[in-house]
């Protein structure tokens, strides 16, 4: 069977099958990292309310990562998988700050964000921001996300489609230098962060 056949069969099944299988295929379908390297641009806040921009780390790389809080499995493996990189890194992990950006704002934000990214990594920073701001920050990624239906008399129940990647992004915004597809292993992912030259201080 041909790509183009395979990808036809794939975005049968997603359609059929909605959230699960969709954050597994579609950072192979946008090939992000064909992209031409440009910056990305979002103006959010963490856990305790402050500003958070691309400029905010204007002096580090980020290893940003969009998901939600009440996601059953592909946001906790990326995170994991993010702490587990920084740990491979050893003394390099200081040169790159892992980022979660939220893409449910109704249910994640404030200290509750905070708690739930800090139980991968201490060092992990969750955004949240409004509806709008959400889908500037997306599109700037490139990133899609999708609300599913909720389960019948239950409003609060519901999933999110999204893209699984882990970017890869330059001081001030720069970026994306590179797009991890969901699965890539912590150990193949730190060495090529290893290959990104360090910040040369002003």
């Amino acid at each position: 069977m041909g790509r183009l056949g395979f990808i036809g069969m794939i975005a049968l099944v997603v359609l059929g099958t909605g959230y699960f299988l969709w954050p597994y295929v579609a950072a192979d379908l946008e090939d992000l990292e064909t992209h031409k390297s440009g910056y990305v641009h979002y103006a959010l806040s963490d856990g305790a309310g402050r500003a958070v921009s691309q400029d905010t780390f204007k002096d580090q790389h980020t290893l940003v990562v969009f998901g939600y809080t009440h996601c059953p499995d592909v946001c906790p493996t990326s995170l994991q998988d993010v702490a587990e990189t920084l740990e491979q890194l050893q003394d390099d992990a200081a040169r790159f700050v892992p980022v979660f950006i939220t893409i449910d704002p109704a249910r994640d934000h404030g200290a509750d964000l905070h708690a739930y990214v800090q139980n991968f990594h201490s060092r992990f920073v969750g955004l949240s921001g409004s509806n709008e701001a959400i889908r500037s920050a997306a599109k700037s990624f490139r990133a899609f996300f999708q609300k599913e239906k909720p389960d019948a008399g239950d409003p609060e129940s519901y999933l999110m489609s999204h893209t699984a990647s882990v970017y890869v992004i330059g001081p001030n915004g720069k970026g994306p230098l590179k797009t991890f597809k969901y699965g890539e292993t912590p150990e193949r992912m730190a060495a090529a962060l290893r290959d990104i030259p360090p910040i040369r201080s002003h």
